[in-house]
């Protein structure tokens, strides 16, 4: 099973280290290739979030039906991030990011792992780490 660890660099850069020697992150495509499928929260198991390879995605809340929301999503390199971020936000160059928009709200998040099991990625307003589990 391979596994991409894309933005420590980019947590590190955060914190004020430098990072001596980073490997560059894989592909978007490779990346939005293991990100498509069904992932459930771990710190709240009820709440499952679907990246469709479409671009679109469903964030689902377990005993809510009318809690599903329908959504977009984009990942991008750091090193050439959407037309609206640029100059609002400093970007590692070498992370992997995403942007997800529901209900007028933009989110942004960066990736900092996936793999065919797993998902952690950083909320670049607030700081937290979501952790997920695929489940489809």
């Amino acid at each position: 099973m391979r596994s991409f660890w894309i933005v420590p660099a980019m947590v590190l850069t955060l914190c004020g280290a430098a990072p001596a020697d980073v490997t560059p992150p894989p592909p978007i495509a490779a990346v939005t290739a293991a990100l498509v499928g069904v992932w459930q929260s771990v710190g709240d198991t009820r709440f499952s979030r679907e990246f469709r390879a479409d671009g679109t995605l469903v964030d689902r809340y377990e005993g809510d039906p009318d809690n599903s929301q329908n959504g977009a999503w984009l990942l991008f390199a750091g090193s050439a991030p959407p037309p609206e971020f640029a100059g609002h936000r400093a970007f590692v160059a070498k992370g992997v990011y995403l942007e997800i928009r529901e209900n007028g709200d933009v989110m942004l998040f960066g990736i900092a792992a996936v793999d065919r099991s797993a998902l952690q990625m950083i909320n670049m307003d607030r700081g937290n780490t979501l952790t997920f589990n695929r489940i489809g």
